[in-house]
């Protein structure tokens, strides 16, 4: 339903259909320059000109240069805007528009002062936190439904009359929302502030007829403002001549509305799209559809004469630009130069992650906040020399000494950092601590300026320099946002904390672009959507047709869905969205069927393994073709390869340095290489490991160490290793782990923290039932944590190289000796297949796993070895002893009924000679270098995004891994 035309005029502009069979942008110009012979000037100075976006303006002006250069004259161009550039211009003068933080501010100012109780159908429960940020976020939720509804010339108040009169089911909360919007009304205009919504509502009600234009062209906009309509029609009605331009032939009158939009019932049914299989290419994800539109582009000669290039998909746009670090123009590895018309988004640069940090770190005051800060290596630097290390301490000793910081104590907030003595983190807190003061303390804007000043101190940026450029841009329009912000805070009589406004300054910034890169003259044009139409490369290939993306699917929104946008008559539905992108597509095609082509590139599959669909443009078709068309767009074949986005991909491959000879192996590095050699050496040969940035509680080896650390004082009390009773054991472990957490974590422990405190207790609990039972049944500890070298009196070597381990507890019984070891993992893995592994099939066995690994069981399976550490612990403690002890392990499971001690009966004579010829074979294979190819990761892989998911070959050289 369209609203009936301002001030009762029923106009209808001229409509014109400049056909589809040639170039848009060559159909306008001959629209244009109709009747003009080539001599004189090309005067359309008089002229007013409506395109979709302003890259098309862009192109049409170019065009007519051209067009005019052709006679040898000139152009005096016409005034070309877009829909939302043009209800501005008509705007009548009046009241200052407010600004989008002037805005926001207004309405979280009436936010703050609600009463709850006053509106039960927008607020049918108080909301728990009636801060300034609650308030801003809702306040950016209101304005978005505004702004849409603004575009069709409604207010929240109209659109609560129409829905109630509609008997629509949120008609009450509607009306809730009107009355707050006439609040938000009232208080802007006691700023002497107009609403933006509001102005072009007067502009559509009652416009300014442009000085200096004697006629209005409306040029292929085929999904204008409402308002936009609007105001041409009072200007129209008025006697402004408009004249509208269909991209169409004039038999195809019907199709379009008065204003050149597509009818969505019409073209909802349209079957005769022009675009034959052959030229539609499926691929499976975005780097896939990368490596299509590269191929497609390879016989261009002179790709920016005669290649059109769209890409629809940011991933694969993503891609396309890889290596280009971010810069609006990139060389893509086929040579081919590309350029993003668009510019760049200032949310993609480093100033605005830098503040989005610092704004993380004022509202948190959090230890991983300020942690997540320190990755970037200006704000590293600044810190660094506030603290005073900076001279001494690398951004890599830093970071070190921060994550060890963090894993050894887990600190929540900035004062749990100053709380253990650290000569590295303690300064770097404090420093961080100033620059949070400092932002609370002065103006805003000057605060960030100076900031920002000390950050970047250190590098230079040229003015001739892209990246000068880039900074340059994004200086002017971060200051210029401040200023409003700092405007804004004052209309709306609020104090908020700096980190909200500051927060509120990123999240306009994030929507900026910076056009600051020149256009290479052999660059080729990065397209949209809605500019491809205006491009008259002959072959176009267009990336990225997708369903969701070609079409776009307007946005879910639980004020405006689908239904309420219908019945306000708003043309931003998903119908209408439909029939636009239908035109577009009919005209990329038939523009070029005399002598050009298009080609369309599709993905199954996001980059990370999201299932995709084809774009439903791509089946309007007759029924009877439809069969194969789906056949060959949902087409099957392998699985889509996940790959991580351009940003996180290896640029090169990683050479491995040479190893070098390992003089000592423990029985943990043993089981690393027996699971994968090249792991292996990343570990344990070049010293790689995984960090954790942001622990939030004890991981695996944390958990152990603690609940090992009491088992510990429990064997180093002779009183307690001979007590019988369950309680007193259970009190004093419980005790000893309380203290231990205490010591390295402080006395305010985390949620986290408590929850693996009490697990610990729970498992301590159930260790002290069977431990006194073991004191009963005779046994007695008379070794914890003894490592085999003092087990043996002297250092324990195999094929002369020192094996290093330690037996977590050794037990006597008259003659009889037990080893154990303390597992904490939350479910028991059985001791002989924690050893031994599973029998692995023929398949798996072909693999090429080394003779020496393998076992073989008396009904003639076979399998691998996995892990050495018990048979390794008792063939040590045979040479000893001159016994066969007894092994096992004590499961401190996560569930009481499975905390038990399982003895590994298994571990025969015969077996423990197996695992020596194991050990052997891999300190031999050790020795000899062979640390490649890698085997899987298992269940926990540290290195598995280092390998690219499995494809090692592709982001490693191992050309220089051998011994020398």
């Amino acid at each position: 339903m369209t609203p009936p035309p301002p001030h009762g005029h029923a106009f209808e502009p001229v409509r014109f259909f400049a056909g589809w069979d040639q170039p848009l942008v060559d159909a306008m110009v001959a629209y244009l320059a109709d009747g003009w012979n080539g001599e004189g000037v090309l005067d359309l100075s008089d002229r007013m000109v409506l395109v979709p976006t302003r890259q098309c303006g862009r192109r049409l002006r170019e065009a007519l240069a051209e067009r005019a250069a052709v006679s040898g004259s000139g152009v005096f161009p016409p005034r070309v805007l877009t829909p939302e550039a043009f209800v501005a211009e008509v705007r009548p003068e009046g009241r200052r528009v407010a600004t989008a933080m002037e805005s926001l501010m207004v309405w979280a100012a009436v936010l703050v002062g609600v009463r709850a109780e006053a509106f039960p159908s927008l607020f049918p429960q108080d909301p728990p936190r009636r801060d300034l940020s609650w308030a801003l976020g809702v306040a950016e939720q209101w304005q978005e439904v505004r702004r849409t509804l603004g575009e069709g010339g409604l207010t929240m108040g109209e659109a609560a009359r129409r829905l109630a009169a509609a008997g629509h089911p949120e008609s009450a909360r509607w009306a809730d929302l009107a009355r707050l919007e006439s609040e938000y009304l009232r208080r802007l205009e006691e700023g002497v502030l107009e609403d933006a919504p509001e102005a072009r509502r007067q502009a559509a009600s009652a416009p300014v007829w442009p000085e200096g234009v004697r006629r209005l062209d409306w040029l292929a906009v085929t999904d204008p403002l409402e308002v936009a309509v609007r105001a041409a029609a009072d200007l129209g009605g008025r006697g402004l001549p408009v004249t509208v331009v269909v991209a169409a032939p004039a038999g195809r009158a019907g199709d379009f509305d008065a204003w050149g939009r597509p009818d969505p019932v019409v073209w909802s049914g349209m079957r005769d799209l022009m675009l034959p299989l052959e030229r539609i290419h499926v691929a499976a994800g975005p780097a896939e559809q990368a490596a299509v539109v590269r191929g497609l582009v390879a016989g261009h000669a002179d790709p920016a004469a005669t290649l059109g290039l769209g890409v629809v998909d940011a991933e694969v746009a993503a891609f396309l630009a890889a290596g280009a670090g971010g810069a609006p123009t990139a060389a893509l590895p086929s040579d081919l130069a590309v350029h993003r018309p668009e510019g760049l988004a200032a949310g993609d640069h480093e100033v605005w992650h830098v503040l989005d940090g610092l704004v993380g770190v004022m509202r948190e005051r959090s230890f991983r906040a300020l942690g997540r800060w320190l990755r970037f290596p200006s704000v590293a630097h600044m810190l660094r020399r506030r603290a005073g290390v900076g001279a001494t301490l690398s951004q890599a000793d830093l970071l070190k000494a921060w994550d060890a910081y963090g894993a050894a104590h887990l600190p929540q907030s900035l004062e749990d950092g100053v709380i253990f003595a650290d000569e590295v983190v303690n300064p770097v807190v404090r420093a961080a601590e100033s620059v949070v003061e400092a932002m609370a303390g002065r103006p805003l804007d000057g605060a960030v300026a100076r900031l920002l000043s000390e950050v970047y101190a250190g590098r230079s940026f040229p003015q001739a320099s892209p990246e000068g450029a880039v900074f340059r841009a994004m200086a002017r329009e971060l200051t210029g946002l401040l200023q409003q912000a700092a405007e804004a805070v004052s209309l709306a009589g609020l104090k908020p904390e700096p980190a909200e406004v500051l927060s509120l300054v990123l999240g306009q910034l994030r929507r900026v672009r910076l056009e600051v890169a020149e256009r290479r003259p052999e660059a080729v044009d990065l397209n949209g959507w809605l500019e491809l139409a205006w491009e008259r490369a002959p072959h176009l290939v267009v990336a990225g047709v997708n369903d969701g993306l070609v079409p776009e699917v307007v946005a879910a929104d639980g004020y405006l869905p689908e239904s309420a946008r219908v019945r306000l008559g708003l043309r931003r539905t998903d119908a209408a969205r439909f029939a636009r992108d239908a035109h577009q597509l009919q005209v990329l095609i038939r523009s070029r069927a005399a002598g050009g082509r298009v080609d369309v590139v599709l993905g199954r599959a996001t980059a990370a393994g999201e299932p995709l669909r084809p774009s439903r443009l791509l089946f309007l078709r007759p029924d009877d073709e439809l069969p194969e068309r789906a056949r060959v767009l949902f087409g099957g074949g392998s699985p889509p390869e996940v790959r991580p986005l351009p940003a996180w991909r290896a640029a090169w491959r990683l050479r491995v340095p040479a190893p070098r000879r390992m003089e000592r192996l423990s029985v943990t590095m043993l089981r690393a290489y027996l699971a994968c050699p090249f792991r292996f050496y990343l570990r344990h040969g070049l010293g790689m490991e995984s960090v954790d940035p942001e622990p939030r509680e004890l991981d695996a080896a944390a958990f152990g160490r603690l609940c090992h650390a009491a088992l510990k004082q429990l064997a180093a009390e002779p009183a307690m290793r001979r007590e019988r009773e369950a309680a007193v054991i259970e009190a004093f472990l419980v005790d000893r782990v309380r203290q231990t957490l205490r010591e390295s974590h402080g006395t305010r422990l985390t949620v986290p923290l408590r929850v693996q405190l009490a697990s610990a207790e729970k498992r301590l609990s159930s260790f002290a039932a069977w431990q006194a039972q073991s004191v009963r049944d005779g046994w007695e500890t008379i070794h914890a944590e003894l490592p085999l070298e003092s087990l043996l009196g002297q250092p324990w070597k195999i094929r002369g190289v020192e094996i290093r381990g330690v037996i977590d507890r050794v037990d006597a019984r008259g003659e009889e000796r037990r080893i154990l070891d303390y597992k904490t993992g939350d479910a028991p893995r059985p001791v002989a297949e924690a050893h031994l592994g599973k029998p692995l099939s023929a398949a798996r066995l072909a693999a090429g796993w080394p003779a020496w690994q393998c076992w073989r069981d008396a009904k003639g399976k076979t399998g691998v070895w996995r892990d050495l550490q018990l048979p390794l612990y008792a063939l040590a403690a045979r040479e000893a002893w001159g016994c066969h002890p007894e092994t096992g392990y004590f499961h401190l499971a996560k569930a009481p009924d499975q905390c038990d001690y399982e003895a590994w009966n298994g571990l025969t004579p015969e077996r423990l000679e197996e695992a020596a010829a194991c050990a052997e074979g891999a300190i031999a294979a050790i020795g000899r270098g062979e640390f490649w190819p890698p085997r899987e990761g298992g269940r926990y892989d540290d290195f598995g995004w280092l390998l690219a998911g499995g494809d090692a070959a592709a982001v490693v050289d191992p050309s220089a891994l051998t011994m020398p």
